[in-house]
């Protein structure tokens, strides 16, 4: 088995609530993102540790993104990144699921042209927000939770029960790597 391992941006990998307390609307330039994202130097050890490829997948934009994870640098542990370009229809982000569908094309294509064979390849989804898990729970994915806070759904129009739930993504990783490497695939390209 060979797990790819597909982390949303906002408040799981980075902090974002905490760090843009700011009207809604305003622009932030690239030293601005330098200064408020910094470098996190556990969390690229433990994401470098994972024994797969990574991807984020974000409502954010690919600006966004890419500048987050430059400024945290963390951006050579990711293989790609899937985000909101400006003509992106509200209803193919998160949580619905041709967000989820869009993403599975992608992970796809990196296996073949990786030379892997998909139908070994596990899938662990982590995100903050309980919503975002709904549709890659049911499309078979391992599923972890982040967030300090209980998990409870914002919105109760579905119950979600993630596999795991950790206060932070270093945590997760941390504890979870026992159960990746004991069903790890022995002949995995990503060992």
């Amino acid at each position: 088995m060979v797990f790819f391992f597909v982390f949303d941006l906002d408040n799981t990998l980075a902090p974002t609530d905490e760090i843009l307390k700011s009207p809604m609307g305003q622009t932030f330039t690239i030293d601005d993102y330098d200064q408020l994202f910094l470098p996190n130097p556990l969390l690229k050890a433990a994401l470098l540790s994972l024994p797969g490829p990574k991807f984020i997948a974000s409502n954010g934009t690919t600006s966004h993104v890419h500048h987050v994870l430059k400024a945290m640098k963390i951006d050579d542990c990711f293989q790609g990144a899937q985000s909101r370009r400006e003509d992106t229809e509200p209803s193919c982000l998160k949580p619905f699921p041709k967000f989820y569908t869009d993403l599975l094309m992608h992970l796809h294509d990196f296996a073949k042209k990786n030379h892997l064979n998909f139908n070994e390849v596990q899938i662990v989804y982590f995100d903050d927000i309980l919503e975002n898990l709904i549709v890659p729970r049911k499309f078979g994915w391992i599923t972890v939770h982040i967030s300090s806070a209980p998990p409870v759904s914002r919105h109760n129009a579905e119950i979600v029960s993630p596999q795991f739930s950790f206060v932070s993504v270093e945590t997760a990783l941390q504890r979870m790597f026992p159960f990746i490497s004991e069903n790890m695939h022995a002949s995995s390209p990503f060992l």
